[in-house]
């Protein structure tokens, strides 16, 4: 593993490591003399990249949750954001992420004024290259999925980085609920209790990690580590930062960071849409292979029903049966009924055409009997309704209506004239 030199910054304490030999460099003096001698400390290997990481008091960690909102929507919400972090030279990180079905945004806001921007700035004045700004308080939650792998729970670390300085910290899954200097299991209970009006069931779902042997913790899902050291350790084998911060070397290198960003992320998208698309026609061919094996196999049964059979004669035989069985239907029972219509309505028939297919045509001309002085199209009328009472999913179609003139028009004719004629087609299914 390449060596680094990972510096803890506190309130009144900076630690320097060598993660390859572990020796420890702790400095208390005044801020000028404390820069003045980790320069020399880390100008012996210049070459060496350094990591500083960041644990104090100062509530640097913030997040929010964010209302459902479409993609472009939490675009606009984000540069809104960035201006506002950016407006008077901010240092700025953040990350979205989902969580018990809600979206958040965790964001880290450095201001100008911030003591933090003093050593940012001078670390960024050594020849050390930077590798990263870590926040102990964001890494603790990392440290706490080893240990507690559910993230719904809350869970509890009680630590010490400084050789002064006691600290616990409360999550509830990636949400950072508090960070606070340890004053014994009274505050921490004072400071559950307070958790509890937004976290009501936090009593009962917290987990908690001591790794201090000297603090005795009565809470019935407490762990506490062997080894005190353990958290240090994780924390130096750290290789990326949970919110990195927008800290470039130059304006020139940012560009070019930015320029390489899109590049592998149109990469990623015209990738991704390739292999999607590879995949539903993956999914599409196989589902035509299923359906095309299963013709296979019909047509192999039925090639092996033809086999060494005369398919011509076949063909013949089944085109009469076809025949035969249209013929099966009984046409008296349809003639039956008409005929009751005829004689319901007085109507005397004069020809009649049966045709049969797949449907049932019968074209029936008959007189109208004059039987009383209703007009020829109320007696019309009527046959319709009492055909269409008797052939009730028939089709009935009129070729020839007796009136010429209006539905006004009255039977009023001599003896030797003809009745009036009338030609009606029905339809069955």
């Amino acid at each position: 593993m390449r060596e680094r030199f990972i510096l803890f910054l506190t309130e009144d304490e900076i630690i320097l490591h060598k993660d390859s030999s572990k020796k420890v460099y702790s400095f208390s003096d005044n801020l000028e003399k404390i820069q003045a001698e980790l320069k020399k400390r880390v100008s012996l290997s210049p070459k060496t990249p350094l990591c500083l990481f960041i644990d104090r008091n100062h509530q640097d960690v913030r997040d929010e949750q964010l209302p459902p909102l479409m993609l472009w929507d939490r675009l606009r919400l984000l540069s809104h954001k960035k201006e506002g972090w950016t407006s008077q030279e901010k240092f700025h990180g953040y990350q979205f992420f989902k969580q018990d079905g809600k979206s958040f945004l965790q964001w880290i806001n450095i201001t100008q004024n911030d003591s933090l921007i003093s050593w940012i700035s001078w670390i960024k004045s050594l020849s050390n290259p930077l590798h990263g700004v870590f926040f102990v308080s964001l890494e603790a939650e990392k440290f706490l999925k080893k240990h507690f792998p559910s993230s719904h729970h809350y869970q509890m670390l009680i630590y010490k980085i400084s050789s002064h300085k006691i600290r616990y910290v409360i999550f509830k899954g990636r949400r950072l609920l508090l960070l606070r200097p340890w004053s014994g299991e009274e505050d921490l209970r004072t400071s559950l209790h307070f958790l509890s009006r937004l976290y009501p069931d936090i009593h009962e779902k917290l987990h908690v990690l001591n790794l201090l042997n000297e603090i005795p913790i009565s809470f019935p899902d407490a762990i506490t580590l062997p080894d005190p050291q353990a958290f240090i350790d994780f924390l130096i084998s750290q290789k990326r930062a949970s919110c990195a911060l927008n800290i470039d070397s130059s304006s020139q290198n940012q560009w070019v960071i930015r320029g390489i960003q899109f590049v592998c992320y149109s990469f990623l998208a015209l990738a991704s849409f390739s292999v999607y698309q590879s995949l539903h026609y993956q999914k599409e061919t196989r589902a035509l292979l299923s359906k095309t094996e299963v013709l296979k196999g019909r047509i192999q049964h039925k090639k092996a029903l033809l086999k060494n059979k005369d398919v011509i004669q076949l063909r013949v035989a089944l085109d009469h049966y076809y025949h035969l069985n249209s013929q099966m239907r009984d046409p008296f029972k349809v003639l039956e009924t008409l005929s009751l219509a005829l004689k319901k309505n007085h109507l005397r028939l004069e020809n009649l055409i049966w045709n049969y297919g797949q449907t049932i045509e019968v074209e029936i001309g008959f007189f109208m009997q004059n039987h009383n002085e209703s007009t020829l199209s109320n007696q019309f009328y009527t046959l319709l309704s009492s055909l269409s009472t008797l052939f009730p999913n028939s089709h009935i179609q009129i070729m020839e209506a007796p009136f010429k003139s209006g539905s006004h028009e009255t039977y009023k004719y001599p003896l030797d004239l003809s009745l009036p004629m009338a030609r009606i087609r029905i339809v069955q299914p």
